[in-house]
């Protein structure tokens, strides 16, 4: 049960994230999403460890200019943001649960599967703005960095107010 300072949210798997906030912010990317993403997730879909930086100018060398396109930038966000998510409600599990979380945030097939989270609303600013960090690091300008930030969280938010 959450109280009114918090939320419970269904967090999608990676991709399905990420699309979610690309259909929103660059749609015209869509028929381009799962060729655009692939380089950069496991087959377990999580982010791949050398592409956590989110600083490459090539989508492992395939030859894309990782710039031109926005969905390498919105996996770096939505893997920046679960992070967060997840972190948050590891602090706030009890002790037996606590085990659970940590096997589950390191597990790379996590990722790929949704997960029922509670979190507060300071949570999910911080979610937020790591979002935000690493969509500038990842190469966007300020103003989509911004976007994209704002859709990562509404993308969750959306799918928790159909829930109802």
């Amino acid at each position: 049960m959450s109280s009114p300072s918090n939320t419970s949210l269904v967090i999608p798997g990676l991709a399905d994230w990420a699309l979610k906030v690309v259909a929103t912010q660059q749609p015209e990317e869509i028929p381009a999403f799962v060729t655009l993403a692939q380089p950069y997730l496991t087959p377990g879909g999580a982010l791949r460890k050398r592409v956590r930086g989110g600083r490459s100018d090539e989508a492992l060398g395939s030859g894309m200019e990782f710039a031109a396109f926005v969905t390498p930038a919105v996996l770096f966000m939505c893997d920046a943001a679960w992070k967060v998510l997840m972190g948050a409600v590891q602090d706030n599990a009890s002790q037996g649960l606590s085990h659970l979380f940590e096997r589950l945030r390191h597990r790379e097939e996590s990722t790929e599967k949704e997960v029922s989270v509670v979190v507060d609303v300071e949570t999910l600013r911080l979610a937020r703005q790591r979002a935000l960090e690493r969509g500038m690091a990842a190469g966007l300008d300020e103003a989509v960095a911004r976007a994209c930030a704002d859709a990562v969280i509404g993308a969750l938010l959306e799918k928790s107010d159909g829930d109802d």
